[in-house]
């Protein structure tokens, strides 16, 4: 495919661990660089990714289609997305549940004022699963789904653990 979203991902713990999986899943999709508050040098040799200091985010603003800003709710999001929201289309998985509504608020504005899309507090949940599982069974084909919220509840949530 010619026509590749370019994904950037800030932050590389678990969870811009997990998103580069993902990523690597989808045909569609092409990873071009990792920012990080660490040594970029490091994760370039863990993820075989280019890696740039945050700092540098900027400097893509014409390179990427999308960044998943994959840092913590309660110190690296609420500085972060609000930064990059106005430069980039974001996804996030804010999850300080009594703040959504203001941190909604912060990061719309500042999403349309640079004709940006802003995805919020994206998270797994039991009230999530039926549409989350579709949208991951559509663009996810290779992966495995797994339940893991136990007996007592209805609805289970799913889980996606790649094959590979």
């Amino acid at each position: 495919m010619d026509n590749k979203i370019r994904i950037g991902i800030c932050g590389y713990g678990n969870l811009g661990k997990g998103a580069h999986k993902a990523i690597q899943q989808s045909t569609d999709m092409e990873l071009k660089v990792i920012f990080t508050r660490r040594d970029p040098k490091k994760i370039e040799e863990e993820s075989g990714i280019k890696a740039c200091l945050v700092e540098d985010m900027i400097n893509f603003k014409d390179e990427l289609d999308v960044v998943i800003m994959c840092g913590g709710s309660k110190e690296d999001l609420p500085v972060q997305v609000p930064m990059f929201a106005g430069i980039f289309n974001t996804v996030d998985s804010f999850d300080t549940h009594a703040d959504i509504p203001s941190y909604f608020e912060k990061i719309d504005k500042k999403a349309k004022s640079g004709n940006k899309v802003s995805i919020i507090s994206v998270r797994m949940g039991p009230r999530y699963v039926f549409t989350k599982s579709c949208i991951f069974r559509c663009y996810f084909t290779k992966w495995k789904y797994l339940h893991f919220l136990g007996k007592r509840y209805k609805s289970r949530s799913l889980r996606c653990n790649s094959q590979n």
